[in-house]
C-alpha cells in the first residue's frame, strides 16, 4: 500500500533525485554501459506500472523495455544541480512503458554532476545509495559485473517466512477498520480545497568535516545520537520561526531492511515504516535529546512491520481517500525528517574523484510537503530541505536552518559560522 500511495496515479510524478559531483573525465559510452548493467540487475528498472479495471496499479514486466535515458546538460556553476534537481521532481515518466529511471549528466570540462531520477514508488533512500554505488563502481571499473535478483511478487515474499497470515480474528477486525476508515476519511476531507498556490523549492546546506565531527563527538559524550539531537533542534527551530503555526512533531521514516532481512541493501524498494516524535518540553537540550533517542528506540522496537504490511493489503480501498487527505489537510507534523547516516560509498576511485554526494531530494504534492534529509559522506553532513512557499516561505526555511544550527552549536558550547 505504501508503494501505491507514492505512485498516486499514472499522471502524478513524485520523483527522488540523488546527485553526485565528480572531478575527472567521463565518456558517454562508459556511462551508457554502466546504466545498462544496472538496469539488467534490478527488476523494477525493467518494469512498468499499469492499472486494472478498478484502477489498482501493479508492476508488470516489459521484455522489450527501452534503456535508461541519459540527458546531457552543459554545466555552468556549482549550484546548477540544485535548480536541475527541483525541475526533476515533476519530470513525467511514462509509467506504463518505462523505464522507471533517468540519468541527468551535468557536464563540465573538469567537473560533472550525475543525477539519478526515479519515481519514489520504486526507490527509497537506501535504493538511491545502491544505484549510485553501482554506477560509480562501473564508471571506474567498466569490466565489473552485477548479479541480478528475483523481484518480490507479494507481501509474503517480503516477509521471508516470518509471517504467513494475520489470523481470522485480525483479518475481520482489519476489514471492519477499512470500512470505518473510508467513512472517516471521507468526512474529514469533505469540501476541503486541494489548491496550493505556491511553488516547491530546495534548500541545501552542508557542515564541513570539523563541525560535523564536533557534533558527532558531542552526541556520543551526551549518550545520544546525531539524529535525536537534530530532531530536537529542528522542532525548536520550527517553533521559534513559525510560532503558533508549528505543530511540535516530526515524522521519522525507518529503513524497512532493519525489520525484513529478505530486502537486501542493494534491492530497490520504496516503502518506509514511520514513527513520530513530539517536541520534548524543558530547558536542557541534551536531556531532551536523550529522551528523544529513548522514544525513537522504543517506538522502533514496537513496530511489527510484517503485520503492518499484511494489514495494508486489506486497506487498498482506502488509498484514494488517504491521497485526498494528504492533498487537502496539512497534517499534525512540522516535517518528515530522514537520516540516511554515513553513506556506504567509497571515497577514492582510480579514474575520477568524488567531491560531494548531495542528500536526495523529493517534492511531494501533499498539503504539507516539508521534508528534511540528512546524510554524511567524507565526514561532511549534508542537508536537503524541501517545501512549498505556500507552506513555509524560503525566508522562513532559511531562518529554520539558522535556528537549527544555532541550537546545536550552543548546545556544544561553541558557536561556529560553518553552514555553507
Amino acid at each position: 500500500m505504501g508503494e501505491r500511495i507514492l505512485h498516486v496515479n499514472a499522471d502524478t510524478p513524485i520523483n527522488c533525485v540523488f546527485a553526485v559531483r565528480i572531478k575527472g573525465t567521463l565518456t558517454a559510452e562508459v556511462l551508457r554501459a554502466a546504466l545498462d548493467k544496472i538496469q539488467a540487475k534490478h527488476p523494477l528498472l525493467r518494469m512498468g506500472i499499469t492499472e486494472d479495471r478498478r484502477g489498482k496499479p501493479y508492476f508488470v514486466n516489459l521484455p522489450s523495455i527501452g534503456p535508461i535515458p541519459i540527458e546531457v546538460v552543459t554545466r555552468y556553476d556549482d549550484r546548477q544541480w540544485e535548480t536541475l534537481s527541483r525541475r526533476q521532481w515533476d519530470r513525467p515518466f511514462d509509467k506504463s512503458r518505462g523505464p522507471l529511471a533517468a540519468m541527468i549528466w551535468l557536464k563540465g570540462p573538469v567537473r560533472s554532476e550525475l543525477l539519478w531520477v526515479c519515481p519514489h514508488s520504486v526507490v527509497d533512500g537506501v535504493s538511491c545509495v545502491a544505484l549510485m554505488r553501482e554506477m560509480l563502481m562501473l564508471l571506474d571499473c567498466p569490466e565489473a559485473t552485477l548479479t541480478s535478483y528475483e523481484p518480490f511478487k507479494s507481501v509474503h515474499d517480503l516477509l521471508g517466512g516470518q509471517r504467513t497470515a494475520l489470523g481470522w480474528g485480525t483479518s475481520i477486525k482489519t476489514w471492519l477498520l477499512g470500512g470505518i476508515g473510508r467513512l472517516a476519511l471521507g468526512l474529514k476531507t469533505w469540501g476541503k480545497s486541494t489548491a496550493r498556490s505556491g511553488e516547491g523549492y530546495l534548500l541545501h546546506w552542508r557542515l564541513p568535516d570539523e563541525p560535523s565531527r564536533a557534533l558527532v563527538t558531542a552526541c556520543k559524550k551526551q549518550h545520544t545520537t546525531v539524529y535525536a539531537a537534530c530532531c530536537v533542534a529542528v522542532l525548536d527551530a520550527f517553533a521559534s520561526v513559525l510560532g503558533q503555526r508549528a505543530k511540535g512533531k516530526v515524522i521519522c521514516p525507518m529503513d524497512i531492511r532493519h525489520f525484513l532481512p529478505a530486502i537486501k541493501n542493494d534491492h530497490l524498494f520504496a516503502f518506509a515504516p514511520i514513527v513520530d516524535v513530539a517536541r520534548v518540553p524543558g530547558a536542557d537540550f541534551w536531556e531532551r535529546a536523550r529522551q528523544t533517542k529513548s522514544t525513537l528506540s522504543a517506538r522502533m522496537a514496537q513496530l511489527d512491520v510484517g503485520k503492518l504490511l499484511l494489514q495494508g493489503e486489506h486497506f487498498h480501498g482506502l488509498v484514494p481517500w488517504i491521497i485526498k487527505l494528504l492533498r487537502r489537510l496539512p497534517g499534525d507534523h512540522d516535517v518528515t525528517f530522514s537520516n540516511m547516516g554515513r553513506l556506504p560509498i567509497p571515497e577514492v576511485y582510480s579514474q575520477f574523484q568524488v567531491e560531494a554526494l548531495f542528500s536526495p531530494s523529493v517534492g511531494f504534492p501533499w498539503k504539507n510537503p516539508n521534508t528534511l534529509v540528512l546524510s554524511t559522506y567524507g565526514g561532511v553532513m549534508d542537508f536537503s530541505f524541501m517545501s512549498n512557499t505556500s507552506v513555509v516561505t524560503r525566508e522562513e526555511a532559511d531562518s529554520i536552518r539558522t535556528h537549527m544550527w544555532e541550537q546545536l552549536t550552543q548546545a556544544m558550547g561553541v558557536f561556529q559560522e560553518h553552514v555553507d
